[in-house]
């Protein structure tokens, strides 16, 4: 069973260091939780980080190795996407915090995730 008030939590502790937002998305852009104060512009943000992975793993079907991660840079800050189950993770940071800080911080996440995470089945 997910609890989100405890994913949520977990999803907080990534908010400091020019970390602004994570979230734990769907892939059709479905927020399932998020650690930011306002839901709305994180159902927006998730929305179309999920849109930015469909597409790059669409056009890339032809690579010999899958995406692991998609790190970009925005006019209001960086963005990191990875996959963390059949769920899309995603980090928002300010724009002079650096990607390593950020591809640091999801790694971590997403060790500490990923085994839960794989056990819940979307159909």
């Amino acid at each position: 069973m997910l609890r989100p008030r405890a994913l949520a939590d977990v999803l907080r502790q990534t908010t400091t260091g020019g970390v602004r937002e994570t979230m734990l998305v769907q892939h059709d852009g479905s927020l399932v939780a998020y650690a930011n104060q306002e839901q709305q512009e994180s159902q927006v943000a998730g929305a179309i980080a999920s849109n930015i992975w469909s597409a790059y793993t669409t056009h890339s079907s032809a690579a010999a190795e899958p995406i692991t991660q998609l790190l970009v840079e925005c006019e209001s800050g960086n963005l990191l996407v990875t996959r963390v189950g059949q769920f899309l993770l995603c980090l928002m940071s300010d724009s002079d915090t650096g990607f390593g800080m950020l591809k640091a911080k999801a790694q971590a996440l997403k060790a500490h995730l990923e085994e839960p995470l794989s056990r819940i089945q979307i159909p």
